[in-house]
């Protein structure tokens, strides 16, 4: 009995034709993302409050800057750079002119993101980077999640960091953002929303910071923090706050520091390599907080860091009354911290004598 297939039929299951259908789908996939990732390089960076304004600042005045503090909150807040120069330029002679390039919850992976983009811009005078110590968080909090914050910087370094990381979260909570991760490092990918938004600020359509905003100039990229809630709350709840404080200060001195996970300090020498090829040299920071400070005590050997992480050697950086809550000082805290900073500093200058402070 004669048998009849259906026409084309012995062409589909021919290994060649599936192998030129694999390298056609290949070829337009590499494609895509070739001109993906040109149209990526072509857009400003994201307008984003206030990292957007602080770029835009910077890479318009790139060359006025030697120092360059970067950071969450707990610098974004604490570190205030006309402080910081005038303190320096007084203990050592040598002026400085350093600009705070933090934010609230700017931590590994961002801030690392954020750092070798700003470093892309290759300002010419910028001596110093002093990166804030703070661990890579894979965690996106719910506000936001599938926000341009979250999305901007999830190129495949940087999402892979993420992912390197997942087993700091509960069980439970590691596949979903596992997939939220590759979600954003699509959306990154193929720049979603971006031209609109790339339109709006070419246009200034909706370029909030015209006036340039003063945490931008005024202060350079500091904010000032508030009272927080201890300022207007019940006597009961400072009372309970300052019990709990008390506790866990005293828990601090008695261990003010625990060893870094090999992972943490894998990233935090490739962050350093990273500040050294660029010609900076790079500084780490760990900031006073009974929660945080004193887990990042003892870091990798070679490293300069300026830590204020034991209270048994900066008691003033712990006292209730310079602090907005637990994990930031309030406004007189930022300066009593500042003027610690530029002290370390100026000593770090000292020690490395006149040929340290050329480049």
């Amino acid at each position: 009995m004669m048998q009849h297939s259906l026409p084309g039929a012995e062409n589909r299951l021919r290994p060649g034709a599936w192998f030129r259908a694999i390298r056609r789908g290949a070829a337009f996939a590499l494609a895509c993302l070739g001109a993906c990732l040109a149209i990526q390089c072509s857009l400003p960076f994201p307008n984003i409050a206030p990292l957007g304004a602080k770029h835009r600042y910077f890479t318009a005045h790139r060359e006025d800057f030697d120092t360059l503090f970067i950071g969450s909150s707990r610098v974004y807040h604490q570190i205030i750079p006309s402080q910081f120069d005038a303190a320096v330029r007084e203990e050592s002679g040598f002026p400085m002119h350093s600009f705070n390039f933090a934010a609230d919850a700017l931590w590994p992976p961002e801030s690392y993101f954020l750092l070798r983009n700003i470093l892309s811009l290759h300002p010419r005078r910028l001596r110093w980077v002093v990166i804030e110590v703070m661990d890579v968080n894979p965690a996106i909090e719910a506000r936001n999640r599938g926000s341009r914050r979250s999305e901007y910087w999830h190129d495949i370094p940087h999402t892979l960091m993420a992912l390197g990381t997942l087993s700091q979260l509960p069980s439970a909570e590691r596949l979903p953002m596992a997939f939220l991760h590759l979600k954003l490092l699509l959306a990154h990918t193929t720049s979603s929303g971006a031209g609109a938004e790339a339109l709006a600020l070419a246009t200034k359509a909706r370029w909030p910071e015209q006036a340039a905003p003063r945490e931008t100039v005024a202060d350079g990229g500091y904010k000032a923090q508030d009272e927080g809630f201890i300022a207007g709350a019940a006597w009961q709840t400072v009372l309970c706050y300052l019990m709990k404080y008390a506790h866990d200060l005293e828990s601090l001195r008695a261990a003010p520091g625990v060893e870094v996970n090999g992972d943490f300090a894998t990233h935090l020498r490739r962050i350093e390599e990273v500040v050294k090829s660029a010609g900076a040299t790079p500084l780490f920071l760990v900031t006073p907080a009974v929660d945080l400070g004193g887990k990042y005590d003892r870091l990798p050997d070679g490293m300069t860091v300026f830590s204020y992480a034991d209270p048994n050697l900066y008691p003033v950086l712990y006292d209730p009354a310079l602090h907005r809550d637990r994990w930031h000082l309030n406004e007189k805290g930022a300066v009593v911290f500042t003027a610690a900073v530029a002290r370390s500093f100026s000593q770090y200058l000292s020690t490395h004598g006149p040929e340290g402070l050329r480049r």
